[in-house]
């Protein structure tokens, strides 16, 4: 089931503001308690703004994609905290294009933009 932008900074505001717990949001919106933790990080990091959509998906540039795949390669961090730095609105995002790139190489990512 895709979760929109706006039920996910629902999701966190009843966390943080109403003080519903996780295990409640988790069975209201049926969402594991995870991924709601994940929104929690993503707010404390980057604000509602990331949550915001201006109508337009998000592009990510070939470069943008291998640094952060690169990044995760190095072993050093989860995907969810760097998919949380980089404002990703769920982390699948980033293991998608790692495992795109772990089939296909860097090719897997697009045409290298110039």
């Amino acid at each position: 089931m895709l979760i929109t932008r706006e039920t996910k900074l629902k999701i966190v505001k009843k966390h943080l503001k109403d003080g519903v717990t996780l295990r409640e949001l988790s069975e209201q919106f049926h969402i594991h308690t995870s991924n709601i933790k994940y929104y929690v990080d993503l707010y404390l990091a980057h604000g509602e703004s990331v949550f915001v959509n201006d109508g337009e998906l998000r592009a990510y540039t070939r470069e943008y994609k291998l640094k952060a795949i690169k990044r995760y390669m190095t072993g050093n961090e989860s995907l969810r905290k760097i998919a949380v730095d980089l404002g990703l609105t769920d982390y699948t995002i980033l293991k998608d294009w790692v495992d795109k790139y772990k089939k296909d190489g860097e090719q897997s990512q697009g045409p290298i933009m110039m």
